[in-house]
């Protein structure tokens, strides 16, 4: 695999569980409203047709909806999220050491700590060099001093760390705006990746979320 079918599968799995949300929303009225009418001739003349193709119905929508679940956990996970973010592509074999995030309407936060072997940690330098990704030794922690939720990235286990180490960092600020002419909002995006090249372990902080 590589990044492009990387990023297809990952944003074709979100799309699937969108669509399939919508669509068990507009069709839960209809289910009841047939559960209902399907009970009703059950009891008054003893028809199970009805209630029969109730039951097969929804066990069709649930084999679907299991199936499309599997399918978004296997391409739209963390892997699928951080190459989404990154530009550079991450095997589904990658160990997840770490997942935290929180969202609501106005702000997203996301940290995300994963171990590469030697080969996909060398694989990853070389994408990550031809992006311009900076090398040195440097305080991983002191990097995230500017940015809005630091406490995100504390912790008893993974937290980002605060001695000097060796390894790639990539920084990114940007403010843009979304919503009509008449009414916009600002949002700012922040990003912070930092790959610790003696451990293997790639430490990823992302947040976006409205200005006052």
């Amino acid at each position: 695999m590589n990044l492009y079918k990387q990023l297809y599968l990952g944003d074709l799995g979100n799309r699937m569980v969108y669509i399939y949300e919508i669509f068990l929303i507009n069709v839960a009225v209809l289910m009841f409203v047939w559960l209902g009418f399907s009970l009703y001739k059950w009891r008054r003349s003893g028809n199970r047709n009805f209630i029969k193709w109730w039951g097969i119905i929804v066990g069709i929508l649930f084999t679907l909806g299991l199936y499309i679940l599997i399918f978004s956990k296997i391409f739209s996970g963390q892997q699928y999220f951080v190459a989404s973010q990154t530009g550079i592509y991450i095997p589904r074999s990658v160990d997840i050491l770490k997942n935290n995030y929180t969202g609501d309407r106005d702000q997203e936060l996301c940290y995300i700590v994963m171990k590469f072997n030697k080969t996909q940690m060398d694989d990853f330098i070389k994408s990550a060099e031809e992006k311009g990704w900076k090398f040195g030794t440097v305080i991983p922690y002191s990097l995230a001093k500017s940015l809005p939720q630091p406490n995100l990235m504390l912790g008893r286990k993974y937290p980002f760390p605060k001695v000097k180490k060796d390894g790639y960092y990539y920084l990114y600020t940007n403010t843009k705006s979304k919503g009509s002419t008449s009414f916009r909002t600002n949002y700012t995006t922040n990003k912070l990746f930092f790959l610790d090249t003696k451990s293997g372990i790639l430490y990823f902080y992302y947040d976006s979320f409205e200005l006052a």
